[in-house]
């Protein structure tokens, strides 16, 4: 899907890019894509590899040029919706191409490794201000105070 579907995927797959992206670190994958405004690179990552990625949800959207416009990638955005009377963060919906197979749970993960290495880290040692941003359960209170960050951010650098 991020070659444009399967009747262009022939057209445009590249065999060097392919290579390198399946053994590049995921989040600096997505990190990539955000800076390069590929947003629906980006989409296609959180739905299919969002246990991976979604703990470092606004780290990686805080990437985007501040002169893309928010319109174009709203969609990423953490939403909220009303649930028993408060307010609550919609979760991102995850899908799976495939089962996981059994070498790829977790038990067998941390045996072959057993100190399973932090992807996300080079995120935030660029950017120390990001690291309260990341987390598995987003609140209202943390989605709120990067909005403002974000707005902020982007009005600094676009000098207005």
């Amino acid at each position: 899907e991020i070659l444009g579907g399967p009747h262009v995927a022939e057209q445009r797959y590249d065999a060097e890019f392919f290579k390198k992206f399946r053994n590049q670190n995921i989040v600096l994958s997505a990190r990539t894509y955000a800076r390069e405004s590929n947003v629906r690179a980006l989409e296609i990552l959180f739905t299919y590899h969002g246990s991976d990625l979604l703990p470092h949800r606004l780290a990686i959207l805080s990437n985007f040029p501040e002169t893309t416009s928010p319109h174009e990638y709203s969609f990423l955005l953490p939403e909220a919706c009303r649930r028993d009377g408060a307010l609550k963060i919609l979760p991102w919906n995850e899908q799976k191409h495939r089962e996981e197979d059994w070498c790829e749970r977790a038990p067998c993960k941390l045996m072959v490794e057993p100190a399973l290495q932090d992807e996300g880290e080079f995120l935030y040692e660029s950017q120390p201000e990001l690291l309260k941003y990341r987390t598995t359960e987003l609140s209202i209170k943390l989605a709120t105070d990067w909005y403002w960050k974000r707005a902020e951010e982007i009005e600094n650098y676009s000098m207005q």
